[in-house]
């Protein structure tokens, strides 16, 4: 057994699949919404659990069992009462209605299940949001997927082309560490959850793409020394008001990313003395400084999305879109 895919299970690839197993298909174009209702498009009931007796009496237990119907797969040995068994192909069809619908620039890369489908992923793909010169990869997939008896539903955002149970576990660990996993119980409500959740990352998406372009036009911008001292002066302004310690440390804020400006190594050469090289150094110095004294890591992270630091990028890009006019 390759990557957990079994003798039963199914899946579609936009693209090709290191297994090579038959049971699923290749294609050099996205999957269609029909293709991948063919893939999970299978019963899935709850079965009460219970034991017989002595004198042929059959005992119920508050324990349930799901079981794929039709090959009477045990999908789960054991789930509470509360778990809503929603069939795959129904969570699909409210994704079509409401995030596929909303965002067509989402296309599906993959789908398939995987232990005989004890596990379904659907994994969806939008244009690479990339500026030309810039080395670093981009996330450009959200997905969803739903490990029956191993927790929640699951969605996250991440950078990795699902074919297996091997990528997926790639695709969850990328969404852990960048902070869109999601887990959704298994209950009532569990679709409109799933939905909610994958349309904000997919409205997230739209945003990076209209960031996108303002992004390719500052790369094409070069940054002469005229412009340098221009953008320093205003992002951190040193005036004859302020004291000799507040002077020295605006100097040395300038100094610090000026040094990121003349060092990054994830630019291509065209790039690396643009506007867009600017304000990647601006935004590294400002997310990776150290922690002091009542800070942490946490904080210097959360400062960076909604504080103070996030203000400062929102200025450093607007001086920089501003240079550029």
């Amino acid at each position: 057994m390759a990557a957990g895919i079994t003798e039963i299970d199914r899946g579609v690839v936009w693209g090709t699949t290191w297994h090579n197993l038959p049971q699923y298909k290749t294609k050099k174009v996205p999957v269609t919404l029909e293709e991948a209702r063919q893939v999970l498009d299978f019963p899935i009931e709850k079965r009460q659990l219970g034991f017989s007796i002595l004198g042929g009496n059959n005992i119920k237990v508050n324990a349930y069992a799901l079981v794929r119907s039709g090959t009477d797969h045990v999908l789960v040995d054991s789930v509470g009462e509360r778990f809503i068994a929603c069939n795959n192909v129904d969570m699909l069809n409210h994704i079509a209605k409401t995030v596929l619908k909303e965002f067509p620039q989402l296309k599906i890369e993959s789908v398939g299940t995987l232990w005989a489908g004890a596990t379904s992923f659907l994994n969806l793909k939008v244009d690479a949001f990339q500026v030309k010169g810039d080395k670093s990869e981009t996330i450009n997939r959200i997905m969803w997927y739903n490990p029956l008896g191993l927790g929640s539903y699951k969605t996250c955002a991440h950078n990795v082309r699902v074919v297996c149970d091997n990528t997926l576990r790639a695709a969850h660990v990328e969404g852990k560490v960048n902070g869109t996993l999601r887990g959704i119980a298994h209950t009532a409500t569990g679709a409109a959850k799933v939905q909610k959740e994958l349309d904000n990352l997919a409205r997230h998406f739209l945003e990076l793409e209209s960031l996108t372009q303002q992004m390719q036009q500052l790369a094409k911008k070069p940054m002469t020394s005229a412009m340098i001292e221009s953008f320093l002066s205003q992002l951190v302004p040193i005036g004859p008001e302020l004291e000799k310690s507040a002077v020295t440390q605006r100097q040395h804020k300038r100094e610090t990313f000026m040094h990121q400006f003349e060092s990054d190594q994830a630019l291509a050469a065209p790039v690396n003395r643009s506007a867009y090289a600017m304000l990647n150094a601006v935004t590294y110095v400002l997310d990776h400084q150290d922690a002091k004294r009542g800070q942490d890591l946490g904080g210097i992270t959360w400062d960076g999305l909604v504080g103070t630091r996030a203000g400062i990028k929102d200025q450093t890009l607007a001086l920089l879109n501003a240079s550029c006019n």
